[in-house]
């Protein structure tokens, strides 16, 4: 499935940045854009199991600035992807498409509705609704919160 890079510590060879047409100089995560571009060529995507060394932001204002300028980034992208889905339909087929929109959606959907998601969470385990919910739609509220709770503390622990 295409996979939207991240991070700092991205190593590709010359000759396949040459074959994608490089990468988008405009998108402030250009390394989003290029994942995704290594997917419409139909190139794969590995992992390297390695440790990297980086500085992350230790005040609020330049995480928040980073965060802001990665969701800008993400925007962009998903902007550029849907600027011709049906060609991306045809290149890469309708799961991968599929997949790679849900994926850049849920970037940029995912900080702005967490909140709500976590308020909502609260709720229940105040209310005591999580584990029995009195109608389904309580239910589908519940899992999804508890859902995003568990993705967001297996995403802060992954070591990337």
């Amino acid at each position: 499935m295409p996979m939207p890079l991240g991070g700092t510590s991205n190593h590709f060879r010359t000759d396949l940045l040459r074959r994608v047409v490089g990468w988008d100089a405009w998108n402030v995560t250009e390394n989003a854009d290029l994942g995704l571009r290594f997917a419409r060529f139909g190139y794969l995507i590995e992992t390297i199991d390695s440790a990297t060394y980086e500085d992350a932001p230790v005040r609020l204002g330049d995480w928040l600035g980073q965060r802001t300028r990665w969701m800008k980034g993400w925007m962009q992208t998903l902007t550029v992807f849907l600027r011709a889905p049906r060609r991306h339909m045809q290149r890469m087929g309708w799961l991968p498409t599929l997949s790679a929109f849900c994926v850049m959606t849920s970037l940029i959907a995912g900080p702005l509705f967490g909140p709500f998601y976590g308020l909502r969470l609260a709720y229940d385990l105040f209310w005591g609704d999580l584990l029995s919910p009195p109608t389904f739609l309580h239910l589908c509220f519940s899992s999804i919160s508890l859902g995003v709770a568990c993705s967001a503390r297996w995403s802060s622990s992954c070591p990337m």
